[in-house]
């Protein structure tokens, strides 16, 4: 009998199973009702259940046992009776079905994760208000497919040399709220690419100079404000996916150079090797896609540079997640964990730590949504952090 293959969810997993068998052993499991021949398409399943499945199947983190609770159309413990081993004979039977149709080699089944969402409230997940921040606000076009916010705090006008911090992913006010309530007089310019690594690392993979052209178009948008200053010290920041801008932008050495520190705010990911493959199933961790962070990160235990993960404990499933990335990394380096239990920002919880020289790996507990957000909502404590005293 030929078979289909079906991609599972978001997987890179396929399994390839008789499409029949598959029709009839998925109806089994959700105790529905099997009409044969319909002519609806749909099995003769209602609009109701045919909706209910839809929800079954994205509904990945619950609710697994809801459909088999009994949905068949025979009532009276006898029809009952019988209703169960009919569907118990024929579920031995896909079984041996699937079992025999199916390669024996296949792999195995992976479902992404993501961010768990379930609901967590033990947590405070304290969050930044969008306030006003006196300042200058500026505004550049032209350089990247989006614009760059600009904010230069209140205490830092009128000063010769302030800091910079470009940071890349997120709500244009939240860096700019963070900067505002810091002590130090510190300069953002904030830029939104959009979802993914592959969108933030775009314009600077089009580009090799593109950066170059950045900073020349920030320099010269602070000499032409009244009251701005120019800037000393480099610091390029990220939250989630906004860490491929700043991968892309260390592939190219001199920009290294220009950099005094780096903060990833629950953002260091790579691809697994075969693709979709976990650690646990005999995965490895695509090596080149964290190659361009481990000569900054030998730098910063140097002392030459500075440098800030900080990871939460969320799996993605299909690429390796932050903690995996950021052991990948210390494994390099050398440098062990050390276990810690302490409160961090806006209600984080630390939970481990890695230090060496200026190069640093804090990674706090959480694997749902809430605990992915608060890593940038802490972000002016994690600054504050990186900043040398």
């Amino acid at each position: 009998m030929p078979c289909s293959t079906v991609e599972i969810g978001r997987s890179r997993s396929y399994w390839e199973i008789p499409e029949c068998t598959k029709r009839l052993f998925v109806g089994i499991l959700m105790g529905r009702r099997l009409t044969w021949g319909s002519a609806s398409g749909n099995g003769g399943r209602s609009r109701r259940h045919e909706r209910h499945g839809q929800h079954e199947r994205h509904g990945q983190h619950g609710g697994h046992g809801e459909g088999a609770r009994g949905r068949g159309t025979l009532r009276g413990g006898r029809a009952q009776c019988t209703l169960l081993r009919v569907r118990t004979s024929i579920l031995l039977t896909c079984t041996a079905a699937l079992t025999m149709g199916c390669h024996p080699t296949a792999a195995p089944l992976v479902a992404p994760q993501q961010a768990s969402p379930m609901r967590e409230t033990t947590r405070t997940h304290e969050r930044l208000i969008d306030g006003e921040t006196p300042g200058l606000q500026l505004r550049i076009e032209g350089v990247l497919p989006t614009a760059v916010d600009l904010f230069v705090p209140q205490r830092a006008v009128g000063l010769s040399n302030v800091p910079l911090v470009i940071h890349f992913m997120g709500a244009t006010w939240l860096p700019r709220q963070a900067i505002a309530s810091m002590p130090q007089p510190v300069m953002v310019a904030t830029i939104h690419l959009g979802s993914g690594s592959a969108i933030n690392a775009r314009p600077f993979v089009d580009d090799s100079t593109r950066f170059t052209q950045l900073l020349s178009a920030i320099d010269s948008r602070l000499a032409s404000a009244n009251g701005a200053p120019q800037v000393s010290d480099l610091y390029l920041t990220a939250w989630s996916a906004g860490y491929g801008a700043i991968r892309q932008i260390l592939r190219t050495a001199p920009n290294a150079e220009r950099i005094r520190g780096i903060l990833l705010m629950d953002g260091l990911h790579a691809s697994y090797r075969p693709d979709g493959r976990p650690l646990a199933d005999g995965g490895t961790i695509d090596s080149l896609d964290l190659a361009p962070f481990l000569p900054f990160a030998r730098r910063a235990v140097a002392g030459d540079k500075r440098m800030l993960i900080t990871h939460s404990e969320v799996f993605p499933g299909t690429y390796a997640s932050t903690t995996e990335a950021s052991d990948w990394l210390l494994s390099q380096l050398g440098l062990p964990r050390t276990p810690i239990l302490e409160w961090g920002p806006v209600g984080m919880q630390g939970l481990s730590r890695a230090r060496a020289g200026g190069f640093e790996v804090i990674g706090f507990a959480g694997n749902s949504a809430p605990d992915h957000v608060d890593h940038l909502h802490g972000m002016a404590a994690f600054l504050a952090r990186l900043l040398p005293p």
